[in-house]
């Protein structure tokens, strides 16, 4: 599986502890989908960015 996490105010790593996935449509010739699962509970309003191995993606937060 590969190195996905959830990285979260303060420094801490959620890592996912699985994954499925599928075709979303015809074999081969449609988008491949991958879920990833998390143990739960984590705090979204912690949630700062996504870790897929080396790549670091920022996430927004909603304005209040």
């Amino acid at each position: 599986m590969p190195d996905i996490a959830l990285q979260l105010s303060g420094g801490r790593e959620v890592k996912a502890v699985g994954m499925h996935g599928t075709w979303s449509g015809e074999t081969e010739k449609s988008p491949w989908v991958t879920r990833y699962n998390w143990e739960l509970p984590v705090d979204l309003a912690k949630v700062e960015s996504v870790r897929f191995g080396d790549v670091v993606i920022p996430l927004e937060q909603p304005k209040k």
